[in-house]
Protein backbone atom coordinates (compact mmCIF):
# COMPACT_ATOMS: atom_id res chain seq x y z
CA UNK A 1 0.00 0.00 0.00
CA UNK A 2 1.17 3.50 -0.79
CA UNK A 3 2.57 5.12 2.33
CA UNK A 4 2.51 8.74 1.16
CA UNK A 5 0.91 11.80 2.68
CA UNK A 6 -2.74 11.43 3.56
CA UNK A 7 -4.45 14.45 2.03
CA UNK A 8 -7.91 12.96 1.80
CA UNK A 9 -11.05 14.83 2.74
CA UNK A 10 -12.86 11.63 3.71
CA UNK A 11 -11.81 8.63 5.78
CA UNK A 12 -11.10 5.32 4.07
CA UNK A 13 -12.31 1.89 5.03
CA UNK A 14 -9.84 -0.95 4.41
CA UNK A 15 -12.01 -3.25 2.36
CA UNK A 16 -11.41 -5.66 -0.51
CA UNK A 17 -14.15 -5.34 -3.14
CA UNK A 18 -14.37 -6.39 -6.76
CA UNK A 19 -14.15 -3.46 -9.16
CA UNK A 20 -14.31 -3.15 -12.94
CA UNK A 21 -13.16 -0.13 -14.95
CA UNK A 22 -14.10 0.55 -18.55
CA UNK A 23 -12.09 3.14 -20.43
CA UNK A 24 -13.05 4.95 -23.63
CA UNK A 25 -11.05 2.62 -25.85
CA UNK A 26 -13.37 -0.19 -24.81
CA UNK A 27 -10.78 -1.93 -22.66
CA UNK A 28 -12.04 -3.32 -19.39
CA UNK A 29 -9.89 -3.77 -16.30
CA UNK A 30 -10.81 -5.87 -13.31
CA UNK A 31 -9.19 -5.63 -9.93
CA UNK A 32 -9.82 -5.38 -6.25
CA UNK A 33 -9.92 -2.45 -3.91
CA UNK A 34 -7.59 -2.02 -0.99
CA UNK A 35 -9.75 0.66 0.56
CA UNK A 36 -12.90 2.63 -0.20
CA UNK A 37 -14.09 6.11 0.71
CA UNK A 38 -16.89 8.46 -0.23
CA UNK A 39 -14.62 10.24 -2.70
CA UNK A 40 -12.94 7.24 -4.31
CA UNK A 41 -11.04 3.99 -3.94
CA UNK A 42 -7.54 2.56 -4.04
CA UNK A 43 -7.49 -0.15 -6.68
CA UNK A 44 -4.88 -2.89 -6.96
CA UNK A 45 -4.31 -4.09 -10.51
CA UNK A 46 -1.58 -5.29 -12.85
CA UNK A 47 -0.70 -2.30 -15.04
CA UNK A 48 -0.31 1.45 -14.68
CA UNK A 49 -3.20 3.56 -15.91
CA UNK A 50 -2.81 6.99 -17.44
CA UNK A 51 -3.02 9.69 -14.80
CA UNK A 52 -6.11 11.92 -15.13
CA UNK A 53 -7.70 9.57 -17.65
CA UNK A 54 -11.41 8.96 -17.19
CA UNK A 55 -13.28 5.71 -16.95
CA UNK A 56 -16.56 4.21 -15.87
CA UNK A 57 -16.48 2.02 -12.76
CA UNK A 58 -18.65 -0.68 -11.29
CA UNK A 59 -17.87 -1.28 -7.62
CA UNK A 60 -19.38 -4.29 -5.83
CA UNK A 61 -19.48 -3.25 -2.18
CA UNK A 62 -21.34 -6.23 -0.73
CA UNK A 63 -22.97 -9.41 -1.97
CA UNK A 64 -26.65 -8.98 -2.69
CA UNK A 65 -26.36 -5.19 -3.11
CA UNK A 66 -26.43 -3.35 -6.41
CA UNK A 67 -22.95 -2.13 -7.41
CA UNK A 68 -21.98 1.53 -7.31
CA UNK A 69 -21.63 2.73 -10.91
CA UNK A 70 -20.27 6.12 -11.92
CA UNK A 71 -17.71 8.05 -13.92
CA UNK A 72 -14.25 8.18 -12.34
CA UNK A 73 -10.78 9.62 -12.86
CA UNK A 74 -7.37 8.02 -12.30
CA UNK A 75 -5.50 10.37 -9.96
CA UNK A 76 -2.33 8.40 -9.16
CA UNK A 77 -0.45 5.15 -9.83
CA UNK A 78 2.29 3.71 -7.65
CA UNK A 79 4.12 0.41 -8.24
CA UNK A 80 3.73 -2.04 -5.34
CA UNK A 81 6.88 -3.23 -3.65
CA UNK A 82 5.74 -6.75 -2.84
CA UNK A 83 8.51 -9.24 -3.59
CA UNK A 84 6.25 -12.21 -2.81
CA UNK A 85 4.17 -11.49 -5.94
CA UNK A 86 5.70 -12.46 -9.31
CA UNK A 87 3.71 -10.04 -11.48
CA UNK A 88 3.93 -6.26 -11.26
CA UNK A 89 1.06 -4.71 -9.32
CA UNK A 90 0.02 -1.09 -8.98
CA UNK A 91 -1.89 0.82 -6.35
CA UNK A 92 -4.14 3.15 -8.30
CA UNK A 93 -6.11 6.05 -6.87
CA UNK A 94 -9.54 6.37 -8.46
CA UNK A 95 -11.66 9.44 -7.74
CA UNK A 96 -15.43 9.33 -8.22
CA UNK A 97 -16.73 11.93 -10.68
CA UNK A 98 -20.39 12.96 -10.70
CA UNK A 99 -21.39 10.30 -8.19
CA UNK A 100 -25.18 10.69 -7.87
CA UNK A 101 -26.30 12.03 -4.47
CA UNK A 102 -28.22 8.84 -3.72
CA UNK A 103 -25.10 6.73 -4.38
CA UNK A 104 -22.94 9.08 -2.33
CA UNK A 105 -25.37 8.74 0.58
CA UNK A 106 -25.31 4.95 0.19
CA UNK A 107 -21.47 4.94 0.23
CA UNK A 108 -21.45 7.14 3.32
CA UNK A 109 -23.87 4.83 5.18
CA UNK A 110 -21.92 1.75 4.09
CA UNK A 111 -18.63 3.20 5.38
CA UNK A 112 -20.10 4.69 8.58
CA UNK A 113 -21.64 1.32 9.47
CA UNK A 114 -18.24 -0.35 9.22
CA UNK A 115 -15.86 2.23 10.73
CA UNK A 116 -15.34 1.92 14.48
CA UNK A 117 -16.80 5.08 15.95
CA UNK A 118 -18.09 6.34 12.59
CA UNK A 119 -16.62 9.36 10.80
CA UNK A 120 -16.34 11.56 13.89
CA UNK A 121 -13.57 9.37 15.31
CA UNK A 122 -11.36 9.83 12.25
CA UNK A 123 -12.22 13.26 10.88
Amino acid sequence: MWDGFNQRKFPRLNLECEIALAQGSGQSISGRTENVGIGGVCLIQNRPLERFSTCRIKLALAKGEAPIECEARIVWNIPRKDLSVKEALYDTGVEFVNLPASESARMKRFIEDRLPGGFQRIV
